[in-house]
């Protein structure tokens, strides 16, 4: 859809104007000039395909832009240029100029045309304009040419393309195809067939050797005792080649050679020497969502991409991972880290760099193998701690009052307005949850530093905030320095300095500097491996976040509504639910729960949390054919509770009265100024009793249905308690200790797909980008010119609260006791003397 709507937009443009250059004709070149010095258009992924069949553009990525350019001369005279081009082509569009001086009439055209399909079937078309002796546009609307191009498997490929002029006096056809005996361009077999209606045909068939990817080697035979050697060489960014076409007879030899230059385009790589260079990775601020096309955030799919990539990558040696200004929640941190390790399993490097760091951040760079940092930088080792906010006496004081509808030992939302303190029941759910998270991180900087646990928690509880020299002198930092420390770092490690690209945000990098800036493809999170035949298989990625309501938060209406349409989706083999949410709305949370039950019946389906899925996010992933957690996932939460404000002095000290008349005993239930005017009655608060255990006896049903449980065994594990990811897998509510890779991992083990094989992954829901604009520059303005109403942190999440909950006031939701996704997760990255509360 994204192609057609972007091909009709630009075909409107090419009509509009081509309309002014309407002019005689002296001629325009056939499949027979321009296939005399290249393979054929079914086994090219090359702009000169494209202009001998414009079908091909729908095989190469959008807006990968890609120009080449040739020129022919006779072999006996260098000089004596017989022809020459220049064409373009990228995932919609396609043409160029093309002059042909060899023959006895001179060929001079332009086209533009355009393409719409994938790697797998693609229709293109291109109009033809002929040029004269000035190469000015003598006859705008000359010909036309239409093709088709399928390649049904990795090893077929099949074309069919005619010329014909607008008149109807004149058509060519052209029918080619290829054969890849191993699957691959190692090897390739081809041939095509020309045939003029009323006059001739010609025929050709040749091989197509690649040893290596990005070095290519043809010869072909064409039946008329005519043939044709070329090779080409593509490297990174530029690209090269040379073919040479003659006679058995010796006789109008022509040799030729061209120039590729891809741009915003990493198609064509020729592998450097195994190991040459290092990946500055600067993830900066850290998203659990699609990419932007505006901001600096980076996406956690991307990052774990990257790193995956660089993995496999023969030419990367290692990495550098950058964590200056980092910022992201536990769960993300987690699995970075985890991405990491699986790196460093290759025999690769990696070398950090910190300057603020706290102890997430410090644990993240503790998986290089040498950090580095900055010398007026900050390392903060203090550990974890969990609270609440609380504001019973805020609202005594307001003149609002609370009634908490919780029957449920952990339930607690209500607590943050009925108590000033933690209850037993928080104490001893968010005790366990603390003592899982620091014993993880404990382990993972015993194992990553090769350090004692007394250590490590004699800096936590005694000497946490430490300069550079003193973590350096403790063995926790190995160089203090910055971009020359990281440098020498990298040559110590691997014997010597490396090239090095980079990825993420650019404000951070040392090296993404200067020129290198403009003229370094930054690396991508994308297989670049496109001379593949056939479409690779697609996935999705789904994301779900925010509270479980219908129309805001997850919008789960609509979400329901875009995973029925994936499940029937036949190009999508299977979906992955990335779930981040505290929950909410019962009704909202089991529109996605049913949607993914009504989904895994036609193809996988693999739930990932994200930092928190809990209570109604917990009830959303319960279908999933697999369910992934992180150690500090929040989860569980199996419970429903309910919240009363009501008028307790508020309208009094305003000056406000409310006098109702009613028709029914509980018409006036919500009735007054602000908020309703009166508590429940002891009939009301029964009701809503009952209600509340209805609606928690659905959701242990729930539960029971998608963990293959009992309801008793669910009782068990129930009453509103979270558990951290790993407490979960114990308890059999997820499946698996795992992020967002080990799920993609397991789809492509469902799908019989190879790790080496190419996958595709689309995530969802698609980002209206005028949209996104929108929210970037309402975000900059915010940042920039205004400061929020209440500065500190506990205030502000209070005031939002507190509001969220009068407009629900009454409603039963299964929701967590923290509805802010910043106050479940702490992120990492705060500053040592701030102010912020307690939080996990």
């Amino acid at each position: 859809m994204k192609k057609l709507l972007f091909s009709l937009s630009v075909l409107s443009l090419v009509w509009g104007g081509g309309g002014l250059l309407l002019a005689q004709s002296p001629g325009f070149a056939t499949f027979g000039d321009l296939l005399g010095y290249t393979t054929t258009p079914a086994v090219q992924t090359s702009p000169f395909g494209s202009y001998l069949n414009p079908a091909l553009g729908g095989t190469l990525p959008l807006l990968g832009s890609e120009f080449e350019g040739w020129a022919y001369s006779r072999v006996a005279s260098f000089q004596d240029i017989r022809g020459y081009g220049l064409y373009y082509a990228d995932g919609v569009l396609c043409g160029g100029f093309h002059v042909d001086e060899s023959g006895p009439v001179a060929k001079r055209d332009l086209r533009f045309g355009l393409a719409l399909g994938n790697r797998r079937f693609s229709l293109g078309y291109a109009n033809i304009s002929v040029l004269d002796e000035k190469l000015n546009v003598s006859q705008g609307f000359a010909a036309f040419l239409v093709g088709a191009l399928y390649r049904p498997l990795k090893y077929l490929s099949l074309g069919g393309a005619m010329l014909a002029d607008y008149q109807g006096s004149y058509r060519q056809f052209m029918i080619d195809g290829g054969i890849r005996p191993l699957g691959t361009g190692m090897l390739t077999l081809f041939g095509s067939w020309i045939l003029i209606p009323g006059e001739s045909s010609q025929w050709a068939a040749g091989v197509s050797v690649q040893p290596a990817r990005g070095f290519e080697v043809f010869a072909k035979y064409n039946g008329e005792e005519r043939f044709s050697v070329g090779l080409s060489l593509k490297l990174d960014g530029v690209g090269a080649g040379s073919s040479y076409s003659g006679s058995l007879q010796n006789t109008d030899t022509l040799v030729g050679a061209g120039l590729y230059l891809p741009v915003g385009k990493k198609g064509y790589v020729f592998p450097g020497p195994a190991g040459t260079t290092y990946i500055e990775l600067c993830p900066g601020e850290v998203v659990g969502q699609p990419r932007s096309l505006f901001g600096s955030q980076q996406s956690l799919q991307d990052i774990l991409l990257v790193i995956r990539k660089a993995a496999g990558d023969p030419e990367v040696a290692g990495l550098i991972l950058n964590l200056s200004n980092y910022s992201a929640n536990q769960s993300d941190t987690w699995e970075i880290e985890q991405a990491l390790e699986q790196f460093k399993k290759g025999g690769k490097k990696i070398v950090a760099f910190i300057d603020d760091a706290n102890f997430d951040t410090y644990l993240l760079a503790s998986v290089a193998d040498s950090i580095v940092m900055d010398p007026q930088g900050t390392l903060t080792l203090e550990g974890y701690a969990v609270g609440r906010g609380y504001f019973k006496h805020t609202l005594d004081k307001l003149g609002i009052g609370f009634r908490e509808l919780r029957y449920f030992t952990y339930k607690s939302a209500g607590e943050t307005f009925s108590q000033d303190k933690l209850s037993q029941a928080d104490r001893e759910q968010y005790g366990a949850y603390l003592d899982r998270i620091y014993e993880t991180s404990i382990s993972i900087l015993q194992k990553n530093r090769n350090l004692t646990r007394e250590t490590i928690e004699q800096h936590i509880n005694q000497n946490f905030l430490l300069a550079a020299p003193i973590a350096r002198d403790a063995k926790l930092v190995d160089e203090i320095g910055r971009k020359e420390a990281i440098l020498t770092a990298v040559e110590r490690l691997s014997g010597s300095r490396r090239n090095i690209r980079f990825f993420g945000d650019g404000q951070l990098s040392f090296f993404n500097q200067g020129i290198m800036a403009m003229l370094q493809q930054p690396y991508s999170p994308e297989d670049e491996s496109r001379d593949v035949w056939g479409e690779p298989a697609h996935v999705a990625v789904v994301y779900a976040l925010g509270s479980t309501s219908l129309d805001t938060g997850m919008q789960a209406r609509s979400l329901a509504q875009l995973i029925d349409t994936l499940a029937n989706e036949g190009s999508i083999k299977g979906i992955v639910v990335r779930i981040e949410s505290p929950g909410g709305d019962a009704v909202a949370a089991d529109y996605v729960a049913k949607a993914i039950r009504r989904a895994k019946e036609k193809k996988p389906v693999i739930v990932s949390m994200g930092s928190v899925a809990g209570s109604g996010g917990y009830w959303a992933a319960l279908y999933g054919d697999t369910l992934y957690a992180t150690p500090y996932t929040i989860t569980g939460s199996i419970g429903v509770i309910a919240s009363w404000f009501y008028d307790k002095g508020l309208n009094q000290k305003i000056g406000a009265s409310l006098d109702v008349l009613k028709r029914g005993a509980h018409a006036d239930l919500n009735s007054g100024i602000l908020l309703p005017y009166r508590d429940l009655t002891e009939d009301e608060v029964a009701q809503y009793k009952k209600y509340i255990y209805a609606l928690y006896d659905q959701f242990i049903e729930e539960v029971a249905a998608g963990r293959n449980m009992s309801k008793e065994e669910v009782e068990q594990r129930a009453q509103g308690r979270i558990y951290a990811g790993q407490d979960a897998q114990e308890k059999g509510l997820v499946d698996h200790v795992g992020g967002l890779m080990d799920a993609l991992t397991e789809l492509r083990g469902r799908l019989g797909i190879q790790a080496e094989d190419e996958l595709i992954i689309e995530s969802y829901p698609l980002m209206n980008p005028f949209a996104a604009f929108a929210q970037w520059m309402t975000q900059t303005v915010i940042q920039t010119n205004q400061r929020p109403l209440f500065t500190s942190v506990g205030l502000s999440v209070f005031e939002a609260e507190l509001r969220r909950l009068l407009a629900s006031s009454g409603t039963v939701e299964p929701r967590m006791s923290l509805e802010d996704l910043d106050m479940l997760s702490a992120t990492t990255k705060r500053s040592v003397l701030s102010a912020d509360p307690l939080l996990p």
